[in-house]
C-alpha cells in the first residue's frame, strides 16, 4: 500500500502539470479520417478503372470474334472465283529461265523478260530470292506476269479478280503507249492525254476495289493501297501534261505497279492479316 500512494501521487502530479481536456485525450487516438476517405476514395477509383479495362478487353475479344465468324460465312455464301477460269493479260509465252553472268542483275533480266527493269520485284517473289544476294551460275526462273499472279496471287484473284485483272490489263496496255509519251519530250499530244485520262479512271477502280473488305479478308493490304494509289497519282499528273522531270513518271508507274503485284501476292499468302 505504500508503494502505491507515491505512485499515485506521481499520477495525479503530472496530470496537474499537463491537463488534457475530454476533446484533447479523444484527438490523440482518433484516426485521421479525411486521410483514410481520400485513401478509399483512391482505391475505389483503381477497382472501376480496372474493371473497365477488363470489360473493354472483353468485348474487343467478343467483337473480334463475331467479325471473323462473319467473314467465314459471307464466304460460305458468296462462292469464290477460281483463278484458273481467268484469262489474264500478258499469258504469252516467253523466255522461261534465265542463268545470272558476272554483272548480272534482276533488274536486267526484268527488263528483257517483262519490258520494264522495276519489275524485278516480282521475279524475286516468284523465286524467293534478294536482288542484291543473287549469284554467278544462279538459275531465275521466268515465267510471265500473269502465270506468277494466277499461282502465287490466287486468293487475292479468287476474291478480287476485277482488280487484279484490270491490273495486268492497265500494265499491258500502258506498255503500248510508253514508247510515244517517252518520245513526246514532255509534251503529249492531246489523243496521249485522253489514253492517260481512261488510265487513270481504272486505276482509280482498282484502288478503290481493293478497299472493300471481300469473303475472308481480314485486314486491308496497306502497302498494296499505298502503290495503288501512287498508279493514280502518276496518271493523275501525266495525263495533265508533266511527266516528271527526265520523264520519271512514265518510269515510276512501272514501279508501283510491281510493288502492287507483289504486295497483293503477299497479302494472300498471308491470309489477308
Amino acid at each position: 500500500m505504500k508503494t502505491q500512494i507515491p505512485l499515485l501521487f506521481a499520477a495525479l502530479t503530472v496530470a496537474q502539470m499537463y491537463p488534457l481536456s475530454a476533446d484533447g485525450i479523444h484527438d490523440l487516438v482518433k484516426p485521421n479520417l479525411d486521410d483514410l476517405r481520400a485513401s478509399a476514395e483512391e482505391e475505389r477509383l483503381k477497382e472501376e478503372a480496372r474493371l473497365e479495362q477488363i470489360r473493354l478487353e472483353e468485348e474487343a475479344k467478343r467483337l473480334e470474334e463475331e467479325r471473323k465468324q462473319a467473314a467465314i460465312e459471307a464466304a460460305k455464301k458468296d462462292p469464290l472465283i477460281d483463278p484458273e477460269s481467268l484469262r489474264l493479260a500478258g499469258e504469252s509465252a516467253g523466255r522461261d529461265s534465265y542463268t545470272i553472268e558476272s554483272g548480272g542483275t534482276l533488274g536486267a533480266i526484268a527488263a528483257d523478260r517483262y519490258g520494264s527493269s522495276q519489275y524485278f520485284p516480282v521475279i524475286e517473289h516468284w523465286n524467293g530470292v534478294n536482288a542484291t544476294k543473287i549469284y554467278v551460275g544462279q538459275v531465275i526462273k521466268t515465267p510471265s506476269i500473269a502465270t506468277i499472279v494466277k499461282v502465287k496471287g490466287a486468293k487475292v484473284l479468287a476474291r478480287y479478280p476485277e482488280e487484279m485483272t484490270a491490273m495486268l490489263q492497265l500494265r499491258d496496255d500502258y506498255m503500248v503507249i510508253e514508247p510515244k509519251l517517252r518520245a513526246c519530250e514532255g509534251s503529249p499530244s492531246d489523243e496521249l492525254k485522253d489514253t492517260l485520262s481512261e488510265m487513270h479512271a481504272t486505276a482509280k477502280k482498282i484502288h478503290a476495289g481493293f478497299l472493300v473488305k471481300r469473303p475472308g479478308v481480314q485486314e486491308y493490304a496497306s502497302g498494296l493501297l499505298a502503290q495503288c494509289k501512287n498508279v493514280v497519282d502518276q496518271f493523275s499528273a501525266m495525263k495533265n501534261g508533266d511527266l516528271g522531270r527526265s520523264n520519271s513518271r512514265i518510269t515510276r508507274v512501272h514501279t508501283c505497279l510491281a510493288y502492287a503485284m507483289r504486295n497483293a501476292m503477299v497479302w494472300g499468302e498471308e491470309d489477308f492479316k
